[in-house]
């Protein structure tokens, strides 16, 4: 395999995995002995979700679900030449979008939240679609890169 292959898929996995953490707990509510999860996919479709947490998730899936579409063009080798140019730069852009709004939700939402008998904290879907955006990122990071 390639180093192309190898940054192809892991832009693919990537984006996978940030996808796959919108459906799963963003938030953790714990009150004495009971936990309750809020999934990202929860926030986007609840109606008595506030618009700024909405905000945050609804653009990290769109931005994702752009990276994963173009990642499996891109995989099938239909990806007009046009784009091919500006993949690395587009994938770091994306990569730091996707980033961006988990950690815009997190400082806004689940940061500072909470208090002596309320506990709130980040789920592993929060987590998982940073590590989607970070890995999204490194290939366009490592293409900008000089070549030695």
């Amino acid at each position: 395999m390639d180093n192309k292959q190898i940054m192809s898929l892991l832009v693919l996995v990537g984006a996978l995995i940030a996808v796959v953490g919108i459906f799963l707990n963003w938030v953790e509510i714990t009150v004495g002995p009971l936990t309750e999860t809020i999934t990202g996919w929860k926030i986007m479709t609840d109606g008595d979700v506030d618009v700024d947490s909405k905000f945050y998730v609804i653009l990290a899936f769109v931005f994702a679900l752009i990276v994963l579409i173009g990642a499996l063009i891109n995989l099938v080798g239909m990806l007009p030449e046009q784009i091919t140019a500006y993949t690395s730069f587009l994938l770091l852009i994306f990569g730091i979008l996707i980033l961006g709004m988990a950690l815009g939700f997190w400082a806004a939402e689940i940061n500072g939240e909470g208090g002596a008998l309320v506990k709130v904290s980040a789920g592993a879907g929060l987590w998982l679609t940073l590590v989607g955006g970070i890995l999204v990122a490194i290939p366009g990071i490592l293409a900008l890169l000089p070549k030695k």
